[in-house]
């Protein structure tokens, strides 16, 4: 195999997986390593291949195979772990649609921001969880929480933007949310306003810090706090610690 060779079925077995073709993801890096056994990237893109369709035994074989060529790689390292977290007789689900991996971090003042998670699920949980996923904004009282479309907590809003989220998507506006990175349980989503409630059209999701934002940001803060809350109990239980 020649390197342009390599490197197409490189790209083929990359586009497999962002389309979430486990199947042929799996049967394109074993052709690679049919002929390179030792191509690390490689193992390594076998391997989370695997864990997607549930594979974990010859998932966690595979990256245990890429630490035998570097003992020290942190992404064989870290899904072992992950694997490893796993209850006996778990599965890794595979219900994550195509289209929901198909997102744009570009960023847009006012529009967009990126929020590290706090109080993140348990390992077994987060396992299931991959950059570009789509998932869902919940207002609770007093928090935000992020959940899969099925309604699986993932993690909380840091206070300092949670707070405000609450209040302006109980008035109406909208999100579309993706998971940006996961490593661990260090989690971050990609928040992007998609609709503003008529009620609250002028008011930011995100205002910055600088220039004439700074000038309004007393103007815009009067006008949040302006929108009532719900304080009634809910009686649900608080998010569970990290």
């Amino acid at each position: 195999m020649n390197t342009q060779q390599k490197n197409l079925l490189q790209n083929q077995a990359v586009k497999e997986a962002l389309e979430q073709n486990w199947e042929k993801a799996v049967e394109l890096n074993k052709e690679i390593l049919a002929i390179q056994p030792e191509d690390i990237p490689t193992l390594n893109r076998l391997g989370f291949a695997l864990t997607r369709l549930g594979e974990v035994e010859e998932a966690k074989k595979t990256f245990e195979t890429v630490l035998k060529y570097d003992r020290y790689n942190p992404i064989a390292k870290k899904n072992i772990q992950k694997l490893t977290s796993l209850k006996p007789g778990s599965k890794i689900s595979n219900g994550v649609k195509p289209q929901q991996l198909r997102t744009s971090f570009i960023e847009e003042p006012g529009k967009t921001k990126t929020a590290t998670l706090v109080r993140t699920a348990a390992m077994d949980v987060l396992i299931h969880i991959t950059t570009g996923m789509s998932v869902k904004l919940v207002a609770k009282k007093r928090r935000v929480s992020v959940e899969t479309h099925e309604g699986q907590y993932i993690g909380c809003i840091p206070d300092d933007i949670g707070l405000r989220l609450e209040k302006l998507l109980k008035v109406g506006y909208r999100y579309e949310t993706n998971i940006k990175s996961a490593e661990d349980k260090y989690v971050s989503v990609f928040i992007r306003e998609v609709e503003r409630s008529t009620a609250a059209k002028n008011i930011p999701s995100f205002p910055g810090k600088n220039g004439l934002v700074m000038q309004t940001e007393k103007i815009i803060n009067d006008s949040l706090n302006s929108i009532p809350v719900d304080t009634t109990p809910t009686g649900e239980e608080s998010a569970p610690e990290a």
